[in-house]
């Protein structure tokens, strides 16, 4: 992120400006208790932490709106406990999880069925199902639905829902409509260029996993994906600047855009 990591916008570029920060046993004491006092103070530019179990115990900051676990967690009461750290002044908060097939394996890394069973439960109210795994009973007193969970979200007709669910519907007819682009080719590459380009692309991208801390897989916490590299070859002749990918490519910020640019027209001149 560069610059852009840090706030506001032309701010000294040290961690007590930086829109995000780490927790972990291992972090220095004293960068943790520089964090805390910070988000405690209500000044903090602070907004994403990405933190293990070691964070929360004992802290307790009241307005932390969405906790987002990547992977499950290994029990119901880690999850509870660990989702109880958002909306402890009362008001609305979220929690969601990231999960593939790798996660609900039987019982991965000591996972438990429970949870496995609570994130691929799709008929039934994920709240009622974690109340009911600590013996309590779970009154639906959310109106409208979709305050609930992912469950009732899905069967909400509140016009806020209906609405979402219509601008859904003209979304994908956009995309069914604009399968073949209108765009006009402004230059032809073989074959063997669009290879060179695919390799040098993914080079790109395993370079942006060495020379961070990557959370999670490359693509998530870079934001270029493998679809990027398939659409960015399969549109290059398109191409005919960095404005035009970032339109009709799904490129996480301009810097991406503006390498996958420069390596199109590399390709492009080597080829001719």
């Amino acid at each position: 992120m560069g610059a852009q990591q840090y706030f506001p916008v032309g701010a000294e570029q040290k961690a007590s400006n930086r829109l995000f920060a780490q927790y972990h046993a291992h972090y220095p004491s004293s960068e943790k208790e520089n964090l805390i006092k910070a988000l405690t103070s209500q000044v903090s530019p602070t907004r994403v932490i990405f933190a293990t179990i070691a964070f929360g115990m004992g802290i307790d900051l009241p307005n932390i709106r969405k906790v987002v676990h990547v992977g499950l967690p290994n029990t119901m009461e880690e999850y509870f406990q660990e989702v109880g750290r958002a909306g402890r002044d009362g008001q609305y908060a979220e929690a969601l999880t990231f999960y593939d097939s790798y996660n609900i394996r039987k019982h991965p890394h000591g996972v438990q069925n429970d949870m496995i069973q609570l994130v691929t439960c799709m008929d039934r109210c994920k709240r009622e199902i974690v109340l009911n795994y600590f013996g309590h009973k779970s009154e639906h007193k959310h109106n409208p639905l979709h305050l609930c969970c992912d469950f009732h979200k899905s069967i909400c007709t509140c016009t806020d829902c209906e609405s979402s669910k219509t601008v859904a519907d003209v979304k994908h007819d956009e995309v069914e409509s604009s399968s073949h682009p209108t765009l006009k080719a402004v230059r032809e590459l073989s074959n063997n260029a669009k290879n060179v380009l695919r390799e040098r692309l993914f080079r790109y991208r395993e370079s942006l996993g060495s020379s961070r801390s990557c959370v999670g897989s490359v693509s998530f916490s870079t934001g270029f994906s493998i679809d990027l590299i398939n659409e960015s070859v399969k549109h290059c002749e398109y191409m005919d600047s960095v404005e035009a990918i970032e339109q009709h490519l799904p490129v996480f910020c301009k810097e991406h855009a503006e390498v996958i640019f420069s390596l199109i027209e590399e390709v492009y001149a080597d080829d001719i």
